[in-house]
């Protein structure tokens, strides 16, 4: 028993595990709220969007991505794997994730791991505080600039909190990060 329900206070835990979870605990918010109508508005402008980004993305090649969200050891990166929203957003905005093969959603990759990859995006989660590192010492590091995404300048930033946290503004990272991985598509 929680000290909540000792005081008899009633409340609702949020802890979805994908994107349909978001949307299902949107809809659920909306209902104990009696703002059903604004939550079902909320998520049909998530939909609408999401489905956006990806009939544009539809047909496009898949680009190699890697992802983290802590370079403070250059050498071994965290990255997102499977059950992840990172890895999600990345694969539905016309990406590979090269940390979907990993074991647990949140990892640990060696720089051999990330080289022998290559991958052609790299994108730096710039919300941890922290355990961010400039993008301009990953460019210097000797290793990471044998990556081709360093080589073609196509490492970006992005707010942690747009793809990490479950609500609205995940649909927002999405597009983001769909604009990274194929800029041609989003000018």
């Amino acid at each position: 028993m929680t000290q909540l329900d000792v005081l008899g206070i009633t409340y609702i835990v949020l802890d979805p595990e994908d994107i349909d979870g978001i949307l299902k605990d949107i809809e659920l918010v909306g209902q104990v709220t009696g703002t059903g109508r604004r939550a079902e508005e909320v998520i049909k402008d998530m939909q609408d969007r999401m489905l956006r980004v990806s009939a544009q993305v539809k047909d496009a090649p898949r680009v190699k991505v890697f992802y983290t969200f802590a370079t403070t050891d250059l050498n071994n990166p965290w990255t997102a794997g499977p059950g992840s929203f990172v890895d999600s957003l990345i694969t539905m905005a016309g990406g590979e994730n090269i940390g979907a093969k990993a074991l647990t959603p949140w990892i640990q990759f060696s720089i051999e791991e990330v080289l022998a990859a290559d991958p052609q995006v790299i994108i730096v989660d710039a919300g941890h505080g922290s355990a961010v590192t400039p993008i301009t010492e990953l460019k210097r590091h000797p290793a990471w600039r044998k990556i081709a995404a360093i080589k073609q300048d196509r490492i970006h930033s992005i707010d942690g909190d747009l793809v990490n946290r479950p609500g609205p503004r995940i649909v927002r990272g999405l597009e983001e990060m769909a604009k990274f991985i194929h800029p041609e598509l989003f000018e």
